[in-house]
């Protein structure tokens, strides 16, 4: 088993959630589907805005890993620190979040690390339904997205805070609508593309209606342009997932998503 694998927490969620081998543990953690929840490595416990990932057995690398949330991530940082001087490493792999502590830590230290939010804290076990408002728009944020696939994922880091790592074609995103009052939609994307990556043609469909557009360069994936792209028609109340694809990827990445809203349209 190698290095990678070895470091992944084992967090088995519905879903799209998987099983995987854990660092430094012979056995594998349980399904984490509420907190407190123990780890191989420790404890996590929920506050309402931040989890407190009590280290009780620093892993020889020196990884954590928790569930990815349904969150945008505010901070992390080691606890007697504030963010600003945080060292921490934070990365997001596809259904778990990893921090890297300091290499200068003890082998017997026992570090608590507060991983902060901008809403209240959900896992993402289960797939986050939005509903329509009163005004007939729906805005989809990018911590509600599910993803499938081998890169695909959602990014929660304040300077992202996207869907991104979209390099494998195969790989496709849904959100979860209410529809309380059918109708029209214009579909507005809030997209990021790379200089000279521009050009991959996407699809959105919601109960079985379909737009499809062209994604436009705007310099980096993190300089997100607001686009209206196309029309969907739900014909029905109810809870329907959006489904986002791509049709044909055009260079390395087809691009990164913020935001996608529905948005009545005007008669």
């Amino acid at each position: 088993m190698d290095s990678t694998m070895r470091r992944l927490a084992c967090f088995a969620a519905a879903l799209a959630f998987y099983v995987c081998s854990v660092s430094d543990s012979s056995a594998e953690d349980k399904a984490i589907t509420s907190f407190p929840a123990d780890t191989s490595w420790g404890q996590i416990v929920a506050h309402k805005m931040a989890l407190h990932l009590n280290v009780k057995k620093l892993p020889a690398n020196r990884i954590i890993s928790f569930p990815r949330l349904n969150n945008r991530m505010k901070s992390v940082y080691l606890e007697g620190e504030t963010p600003e001087d945080s060292h921490l490493n934070f990365k997001p792999e596809i259904t778990t979040w990893e921090v890297t502590l300091p290499k200068d830590l003890a082998a017997d230290s026992t570090p608590v690390v507060i991983f902060e939010t901008l809403e209240p804290i959900e896992l993402a076990t289960k797939p986050h339904i939005v509903e329509q408002s009163k005004d007939k728009s729906v805005t989809l944020p990018s911590h509600h997205v599910i993803t499938h696939g081998k890169l695909l994922r959602y990014e929660p880091q304040p300077h992202k805070n996207t869907m991104g790592y979209w390099a494998d074609a195969e790989d496709w995103a849904e959100w979860h609508v209410g529809i309380t009052q059918p109708t029209e939609f214009e579909v507005e994307i809030l997209q990021g593309c790379g200089k000279g990556h521009g050009g991959s043609t996407v699809e959105v469909e919601i109960a079985g209606s379909k737009c499809q557009f062209e994604i436009e360069d705007t310099g980096h994936f993190q300089n997100f342009k607001a686009r209206k792209v196309g029309t969907v028609r739900v014909t029905k109340t109810g809870s329907f997932p959006l489904k986002i694809r791509t049709i044909k990827k055009a260079k390395v990445a087809a691009c990164d998503i913020r935001q996608i809203r529905l948005l009545p349209v005007k008669k």
